[in-house]
């Protein structure tokens, strides 16, 4: 096979055309990831927080918890408030696993009843 400049890119976009047609539930393009990730990409300028190894790490794991929480039909401030409240009392896996969205769901739902 010849080894030129277009040799990798073109390859590389035919194997992902044909994956396509493979698995037709795998869209072709990214466009629903980008767009849940554009909001945090322009405001990253803007947090002062974010100017170090730390501070993006701090910023990684909080879009992380906001994101699944989106994922998981969890109001993102409902759960943050739920999770920051219990997770210094979480001190078994157990009581870890159970401040997961999918399973703070219902205290979530329970406590928005309540209020």
């Amino acid at each position: 096979m010849p080894q030129t400049c277009l040799f990798a890119p073109v390859t590389l976009a035919v194997l992902r055309i044909t994956a396509c047609f493979r698995l037709p539930e795998v869209p072709a393009h990214n466009n629903y990831a980008e767009q849940q990730i554009k909001q945090f990409a322009v405001g990253r300028k803007a947090w002062l927080f974010n100017h170090d190894k730390l501070g993006a790490q701090a910023s990684a794991n909080l879009f992380s918890l906001v994101m699944t929480a989106r994922v998981n039909d969890v109001e993102p401030f409902a759960y943050l408030t739920h999770l920051f409240e219990r997770l210094p009392m979480a001190t078994t896996v157990d009581a870890l696993e159970a401040l997961l969205p999918w399973n703070a769901k219902a205290a979530l739902a329970e406590r928005a009843n309540n209020s």
